[in-house]
């Protein structure tokens, strides 16, 4: 009969899942190292080469692994190496993780930066007001760290922003104030790309100053000409050739388009070239010459892409108006509508592809990690000799890990809970006040500021958990809740469960969170989820199970329930 040494078997075992974890340890370090040689390299290139910078740090495999701060720089550099590759960043809401992380290490300058690509984020989603709010954040913090380039950029944007609303005075104020820190900042070409949209919006006053929008453009193109950029050529003379035309100088307006289109080898302003010489020859009664132009726009010549026939049909419908063809005016107008509807599809499955890539990102890692805990553990029998000291020194560490958890974990809920408390008191008539009573927030938080004087932050942290318990989200009785949600929102639950029998508990308690209009940090507080990345992930679940394209069509949905 053999018999087993169980308490040497119990070691072993214990050293052997310590090693485990140091190795884990070692290997999350070492990424981390290659991660900021990689951010090195990555802001080294951001300027001249945006796109090389996106592709580099494509090559950092599941950097949501990596430490906060790599994280944090990882997620700037990323939106905005997209950015200024001409790529949409209007899905990068993660930008508030940089923004939060940099805010709480004061780290001034990179403030500034997340703040700014906070607002190109919503500004792309068509959130101009909180664009703005990010804007002036973005602009006091750039102030203080004396950033000149990022100050143009700021400024350049404001000037974008007041444009779009057709306020055209101050758009003009921002984008000299824009120009004037980009030459202090030495970035004269970025001077230049200013005046160029002051001389469009110039051209789109009324009256429109045609005088300030030569003298701009000249001054484009004369700097152009000197280094020799030939894009920025190419389209000085196009606007210049629309200038003339907005002034009914046809000749001089012929005489510059024909010159871009010579110059554009590239043919990237071919359709604006050809669809203006189309509508100039129209203007003078010569419809055959319009027509030849509009020919160049034609599918077999430009290519099949949407926007190419889109321009096309537009271009043909007017000639066709002009031509008293009403029937092909009528045809032209349905194929833009067709087209239009075209967009919206491709916007739609590009969005369901993007999920897709997601998840199969998702697999990768997880088959990735079942491969390297197989080598470990491989590794780890071979292995012997000071286990016992490891395994001390690696419990230590996971339990210093864990306490320093808890402790963020109680100081973040705290700070949630005051703002709750601060910004919903007053509103009887709302689910946040409800909640606030329910969860007698206002006594658990005096309870734990008349300690937090004397207190450490490690008894202020385990007085929290005695005074909330483990599980806030066990605390609130969603029974008497959502009658409470009907009356608030006219039967919101009920035609929420009508729509969708299928919803588990906490898919309805979400999605009435959502409609009361909860921030995110509010709602992991009050659902007692770990953290609000995990929260972001559950509305995304939501947004795709009920067929959203994107998180602002499905909260107008339930607005409008």
């Amino acid at each position: 009969m053999v018999f087993k040494d169980t308490s040497m078997y119990k070691i072993t075992k214990y050293c052997i899942g310590a090693l485990a974890l140091l190795l884990l340890f070692f290997s999350c370090d070492r990424k981390n190292k290659e991660a900021g040689k990689i951010f090195i390299q990555a802001e080294h290139l951001m300027e001249q080469s945006p796109d090389s910078t996106l592709t580099l740090l494509k090559s950092i495999e599941f950097p949501e692994d990596l430490s906060p701060e790599n994280y944090a720089n990882y997620l700037l550099l990323y939106i905005e190496s997209k950015d200024k590759s001409g790529i949409s960043i209007a899905e990068d809401t993660l930008i508030h993780i940089p923004v939060s992380y940099f805010l709480e290490k004061n780290d001034i300058p990179k403030i500034a930066l997340a703040y700014f690509y906070s607002e190109r984020v919503n500004h792309q989603q068509k959130e101009n007001k909180k664009a703005m709010q990010d804007f002036l954040l973005a602009k006091d913090y750039a102030e203080k760290s004396g950033d000149n380039a990022l100050l143009g950029l700021i400024y350049y944007d404001l000037g974008v922003l007041y444009e779009e609303d057709f306020n055209f005075k101050l758009a003009l104020n921002n984008l000299q104030q824009a120009h004037d820190y980009f030459l202090k900042a030495g970035k004269e070409k970025n001077a230049v790309y200013v005046l160029r949209l002051i001389g469009n919006i110039y051209l789109m006053q009324e009256p429109p100053q045609i005088k300030l929008a030569f003298d701009n453009y000249k001054q484009v193109l004369r700097y152009a000409e000197s280094v020799k950029d030939t894009g920025l050529i190419v389209s000085t003379l196009k606007n210049i050739g629309i200038a003339y035309r907005e002034i009914k100088d046809y000749p001089h307006a012929k005489e510059y388009l024909l010159q871009s289109i010579a110059m554009d080898k590239h043919k990237e302003y071919l359709t604006t070239n050809y669809a203006v010489l189309s509508r100039i020859y129209l203007s003078l009664n010569l419809p055959d010459s319009a027509v030849y132009y509009a020919e160049q726009l034609s599918p077999s010549v430009v290519g099949y892409e949407d926007e190419h026939l889109f321009s096309y049909y537009d271009l043909m419908g007017e000639i066709y108006t002009y031509e008293s063809k009403y029937k092909q005016v009528s045809e032209c107008y349905q194929k833009k509508d067709s087209l239009l509807a075209s967009f919206y599809e491709q916007k739609v499955k590009q969005s369901v592809l993007e999920v897709q890539e997601k998840y199969e990102s998702v697999k990768l890692k997880n088959s990735l990690q079942k491969i390297i805990l197989h080598e470990q553990f491989i590794s780890i029998i071979s292995l012997s000799g000071a286990l016992i000291a490891i395994l001390l020194i690696s419990f230590l560490l996971v339990i210093i890990r864990r306490r320093r958890a808890k402790i963020q974990q109680m100081e973040q809920n705290l700070e949630t809970m005051r703002e709750m408390y601060k910004d919903y008191k007053e509103d009887k008539d709302s689910l946040q006040h409800v909640l606030l009573e329910q969860l007698d927030i206002a006594k658990k938080i005096a309870q734990l500021q008349a300690i937090a004087s004397s207190a450490t932050k490690y008894d202020l942290n385990e007085t929290y958990f005695k005074i909330f318990g483990k599980n806030m989200a066990e605390k609130l009785d969603w029974d008497n809740l959502y009658p409470v949600i009907d009356k608030l929102y006219d039967g919101f639950v009920g035609k929420l469960r009508k729509i969708y029998p299928d919803f588990s508990e906490k898919d309805i308690q979400l999605c009435c969170l959502l409609r009361a209009d909860f921030k995110i940090d509010e709602i992991t507080f009050i659902q007692d989820y770990s953290n609000v990345t995990t929260t972001q992930a559950l509305k995304n679940k939501l947004r795709m199970k009920m067929g959203f394209p994107g998180m602002k069509e499905l909260l107008s949905f339930l607005k409008n329930m």
